[in-house]
């Protein structure tokens, strides 16, 4: 069980080490994402760019991807960077933003998963079951289920 005791301690530890997180996220969320980790004490870079996601992860403490507005592209930038991840022992989030809504949004998280890639996978309840292999269609971003 977490108590409050043991999140404070995390939050203190947070602060302490402002540990450099890596955010691969969608443009909907950037500021908001960057503005809640400087909050907590750590240390946001945002990318896009697969012609530094490798490099960047090198110098992180932690890798976020976000498939809220994806491209292949930045589909591209984020198998760079989960890969490097993996390389280098740092966790990598998962936020696989509506999927079950298109091909994409379902390919790609699952490639991830497949290859190992991925230390938490954080989505509401129609993500993680279109990832399970729901045939619900979601209502953009929003869940169809009860947690």
């Amino acid at each position: 069980m977490i108590t409050s005791e043991k999140v404070w301690e995390r939050l203190e530890e947070i602060r302490e080490k402002r540990p450099l997180v890596l955010n691969l996220t969608n443009i909907v969320v950037t500021n908001i994402t960057a503005n809640a980790l400087l909050a907590l004490g750590a240390s946001p870079a945002m990318t896009r760019s697969e012609h530094e996601v490798e490099e960047l992860t090198s110098l992180g403490s932690a890798l976020v991807l976000n498939m809220g507005t994806p491209c292949m592209n930045q589909v591209q930038a984020m198998r760079l960077a989960a890969s490097r991840a993996v390389k280098l022992g740092v966790p990598v989030v998962l936020d696989p933003v509506g999927a079950g809504a298109s091909k994409l949004r379902v390919d790609s998280p699952m490639e991830f998963l497949k290859k190992g890639w991925v230390s938490i996978l954080r989505g509401n309840a129609s993500e993680i079951m279109a990832l399970g292999g729901s045939g619900d269609k979601p209502r953009g971003v929003d869940s169809l289920h009860g947690s």
